[in-house]
Formats: structure tokens, C-alpha cells, sequence
């Protein structure tokens, strides 16, 4: 009986160990593979940033004809020179909007420009602490060269909320222009006209490519150590069943 009891245990004993393991190692496996995404969605990262500079270089040089530019497809950085702008009244304050370090509000005037009415940014001020008010922008655009650009897709918290009307000017939480152009009732193009024609890496990628792909390094190599532990623990575990046997 004794020998009996002391089998049964040895075998839950077992079970228990194997379970154990195989918890372990699936566990292990479902980290390599979640590392080894997130390398990749890093890597295809730094590829996009790349794109991306390597888009804004190529056709920010040369300068096209606002009609032109549209006729070809309105391409993102394209460089264009519009004919006339007649600014209309419509502002709008771009919230949470950061410039060296500094949280503040891209500015955007609706303006008729001979292919349609398009937004302008003119410019950017920091946040004076007060929600209640927006600050004011003491400049005017005076240039008729422009970069064609299209909004970024924000993340906004509360869809319903996204807009603020204050009185001399709308704040938005993200930069819709459809949406706008229904709340006007007037067609806008589909992208904004930005004065500034010489921006810096820094300010079109807010992390390098650089940085995209060390980070994809570190995924793959965090992927190795622990595909490199799991080899190890399972086989200990084996060499120690095969010497209990």
C-alpha cells in the first residue's frame, strides 16, 4: 500500500512538473512571437519615416502651379504657387500642438484661392494657461509659395466633443476638414496650405528612422534571450526525466 501511495504521488508529482513546463514554454513562445511583431511593426516604421523624407525632398523642390498640383493628384510636401488667397473670417485653433518643447495651437484662416477654398496655416502660439481664451496671432501671410499637406490622424478622446466654438474661432481637437466644410456649408479642398517651405527632419518625423530601427534590434534580440531560455529550461527538465528514469 505504501508503494502504491508513493507511486501516485511521484506520478501527480510529474504531472504537475509537466504542466508546469508547458505553461512555461507556451508562455515563452506567445513573448518571442509578440517580439518578434513588434520588431517588425517597428522596422516598417522606420520605413514609412524614411517615405516620408525621402517624398518631402523630392517634391518640395520644385515648384508646380496650385491647378497643376491638383490635376496630378494634390501629392503631400508638393510645392505650389497660388495665384491669389482672399481670406475669409474663419479661424481655427489645432489644440495640443507643440513646438520646441511647448504645448500651444496651430492656426488655420479659411482662404479663396482661384481653385477653391482651401485652409492656410498661419501660424502657431503657445498656450497662456487660460481655456477660456483663445491667445491671438500678430502676423499675416504674405508669400505665395505653399506646401501641399494633409492632416495627421489624431486619437481623440471624445468624438462627440472634437470641436469648441469660442466665439472668434473654432478649436478643434483634430484638424477635419471634412467635418469642417459641412459645419461651413462651403467645399474645401482636401489638404491645407502650409508657408513653411523649409522644414527640418524634426519637424516632419517626430522619431527618426534611426531610432525606429535600433528599437526593432532590441525586440529581436530580447526574442533571442528568451527563445534562447525557454531551449534551456526545457531541456533540463528532459535530462532530469530521463535520469529519474
Amino acid at each position: 500500500m505504501s508503494n502504491f501511495n508513493s507511486t501516485q504521488t511521484s506520478l501527480w508529482m510529474n504531472a504537475v512538473t509537466h504542466w508546469r513546463l508547458l505553461s512555461f514554454v507556451t508562455l515563452m513562445l506567445a513573448l518571442v512571437l509578440l517580439m518578434v511583431k513588434l520588431a517588425f511593426w517597428q522596422m516598417q516604421r522606420a520605413e514609412q519615416k524614411q517615405v516620408i523624407l525621402s517624398e518631402y525632398y523630392q517634391r518640395s523642390g520644385d515648384v508646380f502651379s496650385l491647378s497643376l498640383a491638383i490635376g496630378r493628384g494634390s501629392e503631400q510636401w508638393r510645392r505650389v504657387e497660388v495665384g491669389s488667397l482672399h481670406w475669409k473670417e474663419q479661424l481655427v485653433y489645432l489644440d495640443n500642438q507643440f513646438e520646441s518643447g511647448r504645448s500651444g495651437y496651430a492656426i488655420f484662416q479659411l482662404a479663396n484661392t482661384p481653385q477653391g477654398a482651401a485652409l492656410v496655416k498661419t501660424g502657431w502660439v503657445p498656450f497662456t494657461g487660460n481655456r477660456k481664451q483663445l491667445p491671438e496671432l500678430k502676423n499675416s501671410i504674405s508669400q505665395s509659395q505653399f506646401l501641399i499637406r494633409y492632416p495627421s490622424k489624431s486619437i481623440v478622446l471624445d468624438a462627440d466633443h472634437w470641436i469648441e466654438d469660442m466665439g472668434v474661432a473654432q478649436r478643434v481637437q483634430q484638424l477635419n476638414i471634412e467635418a469642417l466644410s459641412k459645419l461651413w456649408g462651403i467645399e474645401l479642398l482636401p489638404f491645407y496650405l502650409d508657408p513653411n517651405l523649409d522644414l527640418n527632419p524634426e519637424q516632419l518625423i517626430a522619431m527618426p528612422a534611426e531610432k525606429h530601427q535600433a528599437y526593432a534590434l532590441q525586440w529581436v534580440l530580447m526574442a533571442i534571450v528568451a527563445s534562447i531560455l525557454t531551449i534551456y529550461v526545457a531541456t533540463i527538465w528532459w535530462r532530469g526525466k530521463g535520469d529519474e528514469q
